[in-house]
C-alpha cells in the first residue's frame, strides 16, 4: 500500500501552504544570499523534482516546469503533486521504487520546504507557530487548498 507515501505528500502540501501563506508580496524575488536561488527559482526546482517523481512512479515522460509567477508556481506545485497522489490512490506502486523516490525527490522536497521556512524568517515575515503533530493531515484527492495560497 501507497499509504506512507501518500501521507509523507499530504504532509508536504500542508507544510508548502503554511509556508506560502502570508508570505510577502516580494518574497519570490528575495534570495538570501549573491548567486543563492530566489524562492521563485527553489519554487520551480521543487515542481521539477514532483514532476521527476511523477514520471518514474507512473513511468511516463517528465515535464519540465518553469515560470515567473509565484502565484502559477504554486498552481504548479499543487497540480503535480494532486496528480502523483491520485495516481498513488489508484496504482500500487514497488517497494523499490517508493525508496528511491524518498532517497531522492520526496526527501528533496522536504529539504526544500524548509529552506523556504528559513528564507521567510530571513526576508523578515516568519511563519507563524504551530504544532504539526496536531495538524489534521490525511491523504486526499486534493492535497493543498489554492484558497490557503
Amino acid at each position: 500500500m501507497n499509504t506512507h507515501i501518500r501521507h509523507l505528500l499530504a504532509t508536504s502540501g500542508y507544510r508548502f501552504d503554511r509556508v506560502c501563506q502570508g508570505a510577502p508580496h516580494d518574497f519570490a524575488g528575495f534570495a538570501p544570499a549573491q548567486g543563492a536561488m530566489t524562492a521563485l527559482d527553489l519554487l520551480n526546482h521543487m515542481v521539477n523534482a514532483l514532476s521527476f517523481a511523477e514520471a518514474v512512479i507512473t513511468e511516463t515522460n517528465r515535464i519540465t516546469w518553469k515560470t515567473s509567477s509565484w502565484i502559477e508556481g504554486q498552481h504548479q506545485f499543487r497540480f503535480v503533486l494532486n496528480e502523483l497522489d491520485e495516481f498513488l490512490r489508484d496504482n500500487e506502486v514497488d517497494d523499490e521504487t517508493l525508496d528511491m523516490m524518498i532517497q531522492g525527490p520526496f526527501c528533496d522536497l522536504l529539504f526544500q520546504l524548509g529552506q523556504l521556512a528559513l528564507m521567510r524568517r530571513l526576508h523578515g515575515k516568519p511563519m507563524p507557530r504551530e504544532n504539526y503533530l496536531r495538524a489534521a493531515i490525511r491523504p486526499s484527492t486534493k492535497l493543498v487548498q489554492a484558497a490557503r495560497a
